[in-house]
């Protein structure tokens, strides 16, 4: 992580992840996602669209 003073409230500091931070989070997302997609194969056809609706529920709140 990068940190530096922000130039318009020196006060405060902006904060960026370094490249090899970008490359942890990518993997990690990576991984994250070939999981979700290796459990959701395991759902039947009635459980993937009741998650389906679910999760779109949870998303228009």
């Amino acid at each position: 992580m990068e940190r530096s003073l922000d130039p318009a409230d020196r006060r405060s500091f902006r904060v960026a992840l370094t490249r090899e931070g970008r490359e942890v989070i990518d993997a990690t997302l990576t991984e994250h996602a070939a999981n979700l997609a290796r459990l959701a194969a395991r759902l039947t056809e009635q459980e993937a669209a009741t998650l389906d609706t679910v999760l779109r529920g949870m998303l228009a709140r």
